[in-house]
């Protein structure tokens, strides 16, 4: 079986169906797998040790309106399709299926149902399948040889221990932790003269990193500021820290995901439906900055 999976959506999006995937790895056991994505999850897809191949969904054809007819041969050619894309748009779900007769269009996102999103996926699954036994709720992060020696020199080259990441932004403001709280807590983590600390800036959080960083003037901590879209070097840089704090984001999923302890600050979004998972997850609601520091 060639089987293709269409996910579209930010870096979380990405994140939370990974099980979902995974467990259709396992499942269905494929002969071929591929997933096309958002170009910025890209590397990341592409270091899954589960899947053949990743494209992202801009290269494909399926973006544009209609689907050209090169993007509807290269359909054919999957045995089987399951797509978080299209479901809610009855002309583009009657092209595809005018064209392959085994493609599930499932719904992005929950109709408020409270149910994490994470479950969500697995309950989309279970309605087709009738059951996934084995399905694992927290999402596997892997990545290649190359992003692994990048994190080793990446280190190397910034002695001190412990290694603390700290994300300010988020996709919205409504989700972002105030930055003079985040500075507040990287001046507290001077106290330890060892400590290194990282803050990460993606595309959107420029004036928010530039309000960290002012905090931060005359601290004492080494810090630096750092920008790494490929998120599989990333999870190699994140997966050799002691320590993470961000906002509800993609790069906080993401860091849950590695293992590493990680702090969620939840403040607009419903956390029942997107609590980051992982084994080492604390996630604190509308917190203070005595709340934080007092679990440091």
């Amino acid at each position: 079986m060639h089987l293709l999976s269409i996910i579209p959506g930010a870096i979380g999006d990405f994140i939370v169906t990974l099980p979902a995937v995974a467990w259709l790895q396992s499942h269905l056991r494929p002969d071929r797998m591929e997933l096309w994505v958002a170009r910025g999850n890209l590397p990341l897809a592409r270091s899954l040790g589960y899947v053949d191949s990743a494209e992202a969904l801009q290269d494909t054809g399926i973006e544009s309106y209609p689907p050209g007819q090169e993007c509807l041969r290269r359909l054919r050619t999957f045995d089987r399709i399951i797509s978080w894309r299209g479901s809610g748009n009855p002309e583009f779900v009657g092209r595809i299926r005018a064209i392959h007769p085994r493609v599930d269009f499932l719904r992005a996102l929950p109709r408020k149902s409270g149910l994490h999103m994470i479950e969500f996926r697995r309950a989309q699954l279970d309605r087709i399948f009738g059951s996934t036994p084995g399905f694992s709720a927290i999402p596997r992060i892997q990545w290649s040889r190359d992003e692994d020696r990048f994190a080793e020199r990446f280190w190397a080259a910034r002695p001190g221990n412990p290694r603390v990441a700290v994300h300010p932004g988020a996709s919205g403001k409504p989700k972002r932790w105030p930055a003079p709280h985040f500075a507040q807590v990287g001046r507290s983590l001077s106290r330890d003269p060892n400590c290194r600390l990282l803050l990460l800036e993606g595309p959107l959080d420029g004036e928010t990193v530039k309000e960290v960083r002012h905090g931060l003037t005359g601290s004492s901590v080494r810090w630096e500021r750092v920008r790494i879209e490929n998120l599989s070097r990333l999870a190699a840089v994140l997966s050799r820290c002691r320590l993470y704090i961000g906002n509800d984001s993609g790069i906080t999923h993401l860091a849950a995901a590695l293992g590493i302890r990680t702090i969620a600050l939840f403040l607009d979004t419903d956390s029942r439906v997107w609590a980051p998972r992982g084994p080492r997850v604390q996630l604190l609601r509308r917190p203070g900055v005595e709340q934080v520091l007092s679990i440091l």
